[in-house]
């Protein structure tokens, strides 16, 4: 530095501490159920905001909840003590899981009757079939006489 009359003057006990910024973490993409509660971790810094807002719980927390009705794209900003940030992107798909099955229409009496399981699912396959007809036996499997 210099004065107007061109003396230099030098102060070098000025330190900058260079910090690395957070790293937001989201979490894995992945499949959720139909309008069911699920949790979220976040991680990364002291503070958390997720957005879109109206669709979790609490969007100033890590660990918040979501109960979509539709596939999610949620982005998670983290915030350091420095008010240094970072993001990070979580993409949610909904599976929504349509049971039905199939029997006849008309049956004699002490007939038989098969069910058939004719479930839909949108992001995964139906697997696990109960029967439950009321009262014992309770049938298992995809079909059931």
């Amino acid at each position: 530095m210099y004065d107007s009359l061109g003396c230099p003057d030098c102060d070098s006990s000025i330190i900058i501490h260079v910090i690395d910024n957070p790293v937001a973490d989201a979490g894995a993409d992945r499949i959720v159920c139909y309008d069911v509660i699920t949790q979220l971790n976040g991680t990364g810094a002291l503070t958390c905001l997720w957005s879109p807002s109206n669709l979790v719980s609490n969007p100033a927390i890590c660990n918040t909840t979501v109960q979509l009705t539709s596939d999610a794209t949620l982005t998670l900003e983290v915030t350091d003590q420095y008010q240094c940030k970072d993001t990070d992107t979580l993409v949610l798909s909904v599976d929504r899981v349509r049971a039905a099955f199939n029997a006849g229409n008309a049956f004699c009496l002490n007939d038989s009757v098969c069910f058939t399981d004719a479930s839909t699912s949108t992001n995964g396959t139906p697997s696990n079939f109960v029967f439950d007809f009321g009262e014992p036996p309770l049938g298992n499997g995809n079909r059931v006489c």
